[in-house]
């Protein structure tokens, strides 16, 4: 959907700041442009696939977010630290509100549908890993707080995965 396009978008570009402003090792830059990238792909690939109904209100909400994520990077440059931990604390409410639909929608449906199992253990599995890099490296708590989410995440999938399995073909 479009509104979880926006939300992963505006997360990564919060990420972005966040391991940018605070000198994050390079390799959290590094996930956080390529996540940023992949989703603009996502986001270009909308456009082209859907038809023309609905592009041009939605164009305009990605424009309106394009002039507010640049005009963050100009007071990023101004005050680093504190747009920094503000992005942080944004990317981590987003990754939070950007994954419940999908929490939810499973419960509704008593289905995981077409679900990869697979990522949600990968994901279960780098959440302990960023866990455990934020405790011994003190990294901020923002990234204590989002790799938990991935992890709690994980937990309740792994659960509703328990519960309903997949459809059958």
């Amino acid at each position: 959907s479009d509104l979880f396009l926006l939300a992963m978008l505006n997360s990564y570009v919060c990420f972005c700041l966040y391991f940018f402003c605070l000198g994050m090792p390079v390799g959290y830059k590094m996930a956080a442009l390529f996540q940023l990238v992949a989703t603009i792909f996502l986001i270009v690939q909308r456009f082209v696939y859907r038809g023309s109904g609905t592009v041009a209100g939605i164009a305009t909400i990605y424009g309106i977010n394009t002039v507010l994520a640049l005009a963050a990077l100009v007071c990023a440059s101004w005050y680093p630290f504190l747009i920094g931990n503000m992005a942080g604390w944004a990317a981590v409410v987003l990754i939070i509100i950007s994954r419940i639909p999908q929490i939810i929608k499973i419960q509704y449906e008593r289905s995981v549908g077409e679900f990869s199992k697979m990522m949600v253990l990968l994901i279960g599995a780098a959440s302990v890993m960023e866990i455990t890099l934020a405790l011994l490296y003190k990294f901020p708590v923002q990234t204590l707080c989002s790799s938990s989410w991935a992890l709690v995440t994980c937990v309740l999938f792994l659960v509703q995965f328990k519960l309903y399995g997949a459809k059958k073909s």
